[in-house]
């Protein structure tokens, strides 16, 4: 009897003991599978399929490269994209494809694949029906530049380009192609009539 009694009190206490302690081995073993979880969700941020920013800063370099100035995160970048595509594009008169393209084609054909919108197909009417003339301290990205060249300038413009920043913009030359310009050169200064910012 003292024998069976004492089997008991052993038996109970082990039972307590194992009682005691499984909490402890639980909660460990869910910390464990947490951190698992944790590790396996990192490493699914990082797939190749998910771009990380050093990839964005690489893409935005060689697209700053590309335009010839810095372009960051602030600016329109499907605009940037598209205008990097075009450039070597040649002069031809009539054209607005990137076979070749004349200054006013190549602008109608950039304002409906980027903003959605319909420009007329004349310099002079684009400014006239599509603009609201703005000054050239005025002007934001993605507006357009007006000049009169060949000729002396009468205020009608017969040349158009797509205003990006810090005072660069971009046109179809008759001699260059799809290139990149600044206002502030000599030739544009003097040939220059307006900005235009859609209606």
């Amino acid at each position: 009897m003292k024998s069976d009694f004492f089997y008991y009190i052993l038996a109970a206490g082990l039972t307590l003991s194992a009682c005691s302690q499984n909490p402890q081995q639980e909660s460990a073993k869910d910390e464990q599978k947490q951190e698992q979880k944790i590790e396996l969700n990192s490493k699914v941020c990082a797939s190749p399929y998910s771009p990380s920013s050093s990839q964005e800063e690489e893409k935005m370099r060689d697209l700053s490269q590309k335009i010839g100035f810095s372009i960051d995160e602030d600016d329109n970048l499907s605009l940037y994209k598209e205008v990097a595509e075009w450039l070597g594009t040649p002069y031809l008169y009539g054209g607005s494809e990137k076979s070749g393209a004349d200054c006013s084609g190549f602008v109608m054909t950039i304002y409906q694949d980027i903003y959605g919108l319909e420009l007329e197909r004349q310099t002079s009417k684009i400014y006239q029906e599509n603009c609201i003339s703005i000054d050239k301290d005025e002007l934001r990205e993605g507006d357009l530049v007006f000049f009169h060249t060949g000729g002396q300038n009468n205020g009608t413009p017969n040349y158009v380009g797509i205003y990006l920043k810090n005072g660069k913009f971009v046109s179809v030359s008759s001699s260059k192609g799809v290139i990149i310009n600044d206002l502030s050169s000599k030739y544009y200064s003097k040939n220059w009539v307006a900005g235009g910012r859609m209606r």
